[in-house]
């Protein structure tokens, strides 16, 4: 489990640096004028809302030590520990 933590760190660091020369990128488009402020603007939200994404995914997840199902299929995590999420607790009720 620290190998694959350790990845996905090394991968969210790389996300971040990807984000930071894109922002390098856009102010210098802006700087020489090919760009306006409007345009760096939303271009820059653009990119944070792809890194917030992609560093979202490259989060390892694991059920029996963060106790939640992430509404990530959570019948297939069914038999590692029980559910501590309500939402799996109630769609394994008897009456459900």
């Amino acid at each position: 489990m620290k190998v694959v933590k350790h990845k996905a760190e090394e991968g969210r660091v790389a996300i971040r640096n990807l984000r930071r020369a894109g922002r390098h990128e856009l102010e210098e488009l802006e700087r020489d004028g090919e760009l306006s402020s409007d345009d760096v603007e939303r271009a820059e939200k653009e990119l944070e809302k792809l890194t917030h994404e992609k560093v979202r995914r490259s989060t390892p997840f694991s059920p029996i030590k963060s106790g939640s199902c992430s509404n990530c299929e959570p019948e297939a995590y069914s038999h590692m520990a029980p559910p501590k999420c309500r939402a799996v607790r109630r769609s394994r009720s008897p009456g459900a």
